[in-house]
């Protein structure tokens, strides 16, 4: 027992000094693709991504959360920083009770308003992500007070029909736990799949969060 708490206490210093840099990740299986299957987020004040192939038969992404008048959202919008995606540019809509009056090119539930966000005009930014070793191109990001109580929703889509890759995030809390710091080196693993950089070196910090936390999960369930 007294060895399983050093351990811990190892993967808490840890956490603190570099896993807290990085979203959380949001599974995603393809399945999300309207207001009916969108995924629940239930604490959007912490900092997670989802990251999504667009294809034919998951042209969209939805996410949705509960809000309360006032509340700030936060979100970001991004691209995998591959030459393909250069000219890529997908939009967002924020949908729920107050929004207005805009209706976005995509069916969303009645009796509800929309923010509409493109990003066709827009001149992304560079992002390198140390935590990962990967790059993205970030679309925009945004901090909106939410106008009433209710259910909103975060919808996702190429207005060009495009196969692609985008990732949204939310959030800019950072609360990892213990279980987190042990499945960091998946999570990268992941992310670097999808950013397809898997086959290339790894920084050398990136190298060293997936390598401790392999060795504190071997650790964990040795002792």
């Amino acid at each position: 027992m007294k060895r399983r708490r050093a351990v811990m206490a190892i993967a808490l210093v840890f956490l603190f000094a570099g896993g807290a840099w990085a979203h959380k990740d949001v599974p995603d299986d393809g399945s999300h693709t309207s207001a009916g299957e969108a995924l629940y987020i239930r604490d959007v004040t912490l900092s997670q991504v989802l990251y999504h192939e667009v294809t034919p038969d998951s042209a969209q992404v939805w996410l949705a959360f509960d809000g309360k008048a006032g509340d700030l959202f936060y979100f970001q919008l991004g691209v995998p920083f591959l030459n393909r995606l250069e000219n890529y540019r997908p939009a967002l809509a924020l949908i729920g009770p107050g929004m207005g009056d805009v209706r976005p090119p995509i069916a969303i539930p009645a009796g509800l308003g929309a923010r509409v966000y493109a990003s066709d005009e827009i001149t992304p930014a560079f992002f390198d992500e140390r935590f990962t070793g990967t790059q993205s191109w970030v679309m925009f990001e945004h901090e909106i007070a939410l106008p009433q109580d209710g259910r909103y929703y975060l919808a996702v889509w190429d207005p060009a029909g495009q196969p692609g890759k985008l990732w949204v995030a939310v959030g800019k809390a950072e609360a990892w736990t213990f279980k987190d710091v042990l499945t960091l080196y998946q999570v990268q693993h992941k992310t670097r799949v999808f950013h397809e950089v898997e086959h290339e070196p790894m920084p050398l910090f990136t190298f060293a969060i997936s390598a401790v936390s392999r060795i504190l999960r071997v650790l964990f369930f040795f002792v």
